[in-house]
């Protein structure tokens, strides 16, 4: 059968919104919105590229692919061919965003706020970057340009999240009382902000796509970890942001509200990993190897106190070294022959001898008081994502186990290392989002998905094929393959609805 789709999207991301938290708190009565579409339309639990957090999450989102293809994993990344990182912007993915096809296809479309995502240079209608989001990458922008000094003119700056580049309350380990009063004060403020932008905008424009994301369950899920009441009113505060949105569309609009991750106490043992590989690869490699480790640490330390500047990395006489991420999971890079400036393991069988140890000696790790282990899994890039080369990420991630804090580490291996304890915030990212839709074509059926399908179900739903590739889509929400799209608009198989 054919059918020509002719639905509006409504899209409202609710960054980090916990899934579970949020299942609980619609069951209880306290979200009565959510609560309502899901009862009314679909839902499912959203897959997420594994160990990765959100810089990765909504990087996929955006793009449809895996961080394999965007190369985004953190704020700062791998810079090929160096021991540095670089800061990872805008302008450095390889993939456009999935929004972009469809201004291309002749749609019209609204985008406000959808963090860690490609720049759009031209667009059948409005885009707001970097207003009110998480971690912004810079000061906000927009197409049109007037429409983020507009905004700035209304509102202000951002008092939530990096204020003027100053501020960073959600990251703060432990806020003080005045501190936490303030913090929920700017993240209500910051969602009612938005709500009143969104609503004229909704009102002003003929939209085929209207996607706006909601940063502020992120910020509060930091600081609110296990939930409490303060995260429970910031949640009812967005339950009662996305009423005022439905308002906005007729009962022909498609709505898809979304969440990318969710959170748990943030255990993690990342300020253990960087003196545990060491006391590995003393253990691994030849006495001339600890030799040379041991006079360029002495070196580095030396010019670091007469605050020289070194001329080389101090990672370069390593066999391995932690590189950034988010505190969920550790990244190690392996200092390959050939990939990097002072490569000391030959990639192939070496490689391979190499990884295999430290697989088995991560794992091996247990907390001394409780012997409990302290590392969930250990991840290979080129397992997450076949085909990877191993150019832009991290070789292997650590994924802590999240049941207690860890503030030391043993094993036969590296004897018990300890740092002190690791003064971080509350709360952190674990994989999995949610997501609830309900409109003209979905099918009150539930339904489980991924990050990456739900661009192409949008396009989907709109009509238009994003650059002929085959993308899964979320069945219950009536169409089978995006690719089933046809040039003319129409969609053919569809599945339901």
């Amino acid at each position: 059968m054919t059918q020509t789709t002719h639905t509006k999207v409504l899209v409202i991301g609710l960054d980090a919104v916990d899934p579970q938290v949020l299942l609980d708190w619609c069951d209880s009565g306290c979200l009565p919105t959510l609560s309502a579409i899901r009862e009314r339309g679909a839902w499912g639990l959203l897959e997420t590229p594994t160990g990765m957090a959100d810089d990765a999450v909504w990087a996929s989102f955006s793009t449809c692919v895996s961080p394999a293809e965007h190369c985004r994993y953190h704020f700062r990344t791998v810079q090929p061919g160096s021991y540095q990182l670089r800061r990872f912007r805008r302008h450095h993915f390889n993939n456009p965003p999935f929004w972009e096809a469809l201004s291309n296809g002749g749609k019209r479309v609204a985008i406000i706020d959808v963090p860690k995502s490609p720049a759009t240079r031209e667009l059948n209608g409005i885009e707001i970057r970097d207003w009110r989001v998480h971690g912004n990458e810079g000061t906000a922008s927009s197409i049109p340009p007037e429409l983020a000094e507009e905004l700035f003119q209304r509102f202000g700056d951002d008092m939530t999240d990096r204020a003027s580049g100053k501020e960073f309350l959600c990251g703060i380990p432990e806020l003080t009382d005045s501190q936490r009063k303030d913090f929920f004060e700017r993240l209500r403020r910051s969602i009612a902000d938005k709500t009143t932008v969104a609503k004229e905008l909704l009102s002003g424009g003929d939209w085929d796509l209207f996607l706006a994301v909601y940063k502020e369950g992120h910020c509060a899920g930091h600081q609110c970890w296990p939930p409490d009441a303060d995260l429970k009113s910031i949640y009812r505060s967005l339950d009662g942001a996305v009423a005022d949105l439905l308002q906005a569309v007729d009962q022909e609009t498609t709505v898809i509200v979304f969440s990318n991750l969710g959170m748990r106490a943030n255990h993690t043992g990342e300020h253990l990993l960087d003196k545990i590989l060491q006391r590995l690869e003393n253990l691994y490699a030849s006495s001339w190897h600890g030799y040379r480790a041991a006079v360029d640490k002495l070196y580095h330390g030396v010019r670091s106190r007469l605050a020289i500047p070194a001329t080389t990395s101090r990672y370069r006489s390593r066999l391995a070294f932690p590189v950034d991420f988010n505190e969920m999971s550790g990244a190690i890079r392996i200092n390959q022959l050939v990939r990097e400036p002072d490569g000391r393991i030959r990639p192939g069988a070496d490689t391979e001898r190499f990884t295999r140890f430290l697989e088995t000696q991560l794992l091996a790790l247990k907390d001394p008081d409780s012997d409990l282990p302290i590392v969930e899994q250990v991840l290979r890039s080129e397992d997450l994502f076949p085909g990877y080369v191993g150019e832009w990420l991290p070789d292997l991630f650590v994924v802590w186990n999240r049941s207690q804090p860890i503030v030391a580490a043993t094993s036969p291996a590296v004897g018990i290392v300890s740092t002190g304890d690791s003064e971080v915030r509350p709360g952190n990212h674990i994989p999995g989002g949610i997501y609830f839709a309900c409109g003209p074509t979905v099918e009150k059926t539930p339904c489980n998905a991924s990050i990456v399908d739900i661009g192409p179900t949008i396009a989907a739903l709109l009509g238009v094929c994003l650059d002929g590739e085959t993308h899964d889509v979320i069945d219950s929400i009536g169409i089978s393959l995006a690719s089933n799209t046809t040039p003319d608009g129409s969609v053919t198989g569809l599945s339901g609805g």
